[in-house]
């Protein structure tokens, strides 16, 4: 008796020589950003030509600037978008944007998370994409997605920058304005003081959502519902209950997951929809969600949170209800293969 055996054989779009594998999962670096059609033959191992086995030929994943998209037939489009770092990470959300296309950008530090995690809704509220900088120095990739998204100095359009300057350095903030735009820097003496100076600039409105500043997780989730109201998020701890301010909402679940869910659940009752799009991101490490988050805030989606290798349940139970109301089309997965595995991304596309 003869057998066959089948093989993967892919032609990456980008005139890279057609791969033969014959695994499921495969890495393949790109010299720069684009659009790409990547196909899939599935055929003999030994004979891609043979007659003799059923070919299947499919077009399974298109990259864009950056992202990652894949879509099984019957399933839910999966979108990754992340890099190498935390720093091209925010670089690949950036370039989601059209070209001159934002008002301004916000850059934060990425090594902590405490002065981003303002910057979510704020991004929005600005119309701009939210970029992560180291504390002494710019790296190059991010000064290049600064130009692009805003059309470069020569348009002096707004950096806002948050923190001091021990999170990012004076030098950047004086090579920013040096070149030519205006730059505008918003950072206390402490988290909560930074968090209330970006407050500041929503000027009147009539939500403030208000969040524990000593770790990430309900912050991060809480940003798009921010950007939805139109309301800062503060991470203070204040009696609201005082001086005619009054708390309406609580949310809370179990764990970050369940929280997560609960502002998730709050952002349809305040959009009046539930939405077709969602943003995935890892509960355990802050930085590939920040950017996530506030491109999640423009766009107009909720984001939720998972453990990095498991699909978290409070989280696969508010997708899958999604689905089952057959309103859910899109997620859009924000980190690498460590920050959420490629076992979540195909298991999502399944559904």
């Amino acid at each position: 008796m003869y057998s066959h055996n089948y093989a993967y054989y892919v032609n990456w779009g980008d005139g890279s020589p057609v791969e033969t594998i014959g695994a499921y999962s495969e890495n393949h670096l790109y010299a720069k950003t684009g659009t790409y059609t990547i196909s899939v033959k599935m055929a003999d191992s030994t004979d891609p030509d043979n007659p003799a086995l059923p070919q299947y030929t499919a077009t399974t994943s298109v990259v864009i600037n950056g992202t990652i998209v894949q879509n099984h037939p019957g399933g839910l489009a999966v979108n990754r978008v992340w890099g190498l770092d935390r720093y091209m990470t925010s670089t690949s959300v950036a370039n989601l944007w059209a070209p001159g296309s934002a008002d301004a950008v916000v850059l934060a530090r990425g090594e902590a998370a405490p002065d981003a995690l303002t910057g979510v809704p704020f991004a929005a509220h600005v119309n701009g994409p939210l970029l992560l900088t180291q504390p002494s120095a710019m790296p190059t990739l991010v000064r290049d997605a600064l130009d692009r998204v805003t059309g470069g100095p020569k348009t002096k359009k707004t950096v806002y920058i948050l923190g001091g300057v021990s999170a990012v350095s004076q030098q950047q903030e004086d090579a920013l304005r040096t070149a030519g735009y205006t730059v505008v820097r918003l950072g206390g003496d402490t988290r909560f003081d930074t968090a209330l100076k970006v407050a500041g600039q929503f000027g009147p409105t009539k939500h403030v959502i208000v969040a524990t500043g000593l770790n990430f997780p309900d912050a991060l989730a809480a940003g798009p519902l921010g950007a939805a109201e139109n309301a800062p998020a503060q991470k203070a701890v204040a009696a609201l209950n005082t001086a005619g301010q009054t708390v309406d909402h609580t949310l809370a679940g179990g764990d970050r997951y369940a929280t997560a869910v609960a502002v998730a659940a709050r952002y349809a009752a305040v959009t009046g929809h539930a939405p077709t799009r969602v943003g995935l991101a890892s509960g355990v490490v802050f930085p590939d969600a920040l950017s996530g988050g506030a491109y999640a805030a423009k766009i107009g989606m909720p984001l939720v949170l998972t453990d990095p290798q498991t699909l978290s349940p409070e989280t696969a139970g508010y997708l899958a209800g999604l689905r089952q109301a057959k309103t859910l089309q899109w997620v859009e997965i924000f980190g690498g293969p460590n920050a959420v595995s490629p076992a979540i991304g195909k298991l999502l596309m399944n559904w």
